[in-house]
């Protein structure tokens, strides 16, 4: 299990110890992928609902984190999610092709022909990574750390999986110019694929 203080970071209300559980992404998990997925994707044109069909059908390499001490019975939401998924597991074309899309026409001018390579190549994945804005970052090391371990032990047996570029879905925290060294602000996802991002993604 891995325990984390799960709540609001402001001081006026409380926090919680809980006890959270990583398992592979099933069928039952559906719903609260979903509900990551779209906030995750805000801004893109994409079929989330097939986006998250195909990231439960990749369990082997993708993880879920829920709560421990759940009641037989009771909700088991999805707290957060992560998974890499190769481009070739994206079967449906046309619900690919609008995806792809979309994603170019945010592209900067500079980078847009690396992009639209790397989104047309069988050595690119996605890597997804999810989770409730209130949620401990260490969990986010912890998904990091399984995906790792997953992806080493399918490699061995799928060659699917031996990518060299990853194009990553995640939300970050940037400083404003003129506040760089105060606080942060919690970013929109970053779907602008400038160069220095394209470059660290690629082996």
């Amino acid at each position: 299990g891995i325990n984390a203080e799960y709540g609001s970071p402001a001081a006026s209300e409380r926090t919680h110890v809980v006890e959270f559980e990583a398992y592979p992404p099933a069928d039952e998990d559906w719903s609260g992928v979903r509900a990551l997925l779209d906030s995750l994707f805000q801004g893109i044109s994409v079929d989330v609902g097939y986006f998250s069909q195909t990231l439960i059908d990749n369990y082997k390499v993708g993880t879920v984190i829920k709560g421990a001490d759940i009641e037989e019975g009771e909700d088991d939401p999805v707290f957060a999610v992560a998974s890499l998924l190769p481009l070739s597991l994206f079967k449906d074309k046309p619900k690919f092709d609008q995806l792809v899309s979309s994603l170019l026409a945010k592209c900067d001018n500079d980078v847009i022909a690396n992009v639209e390579k790397m989104l047309h190549s069988k050595d690119s994945a996605f890597l997804i990574n999810a989770k409730f804005s209130n949620l401990p970052l260490q969990i986010t090391a912890q998904l990091y750390k399984a995906l790792k371990m997953e992806l080493i032990t399918e490699r061995k047996e799928n060659p699917e999986y031996n990518v060299k570029n990853l194009i990553i879905f995640g939300k970050s925290y940037i400083a404003p110019e003129e506040r760089r060294n105060k606080k942060t602000k919690l970013a929109a996802p970053n779907v602008k694929f400038q160069s220095q991002i394209w470059r660290v993604c690629q082996r």
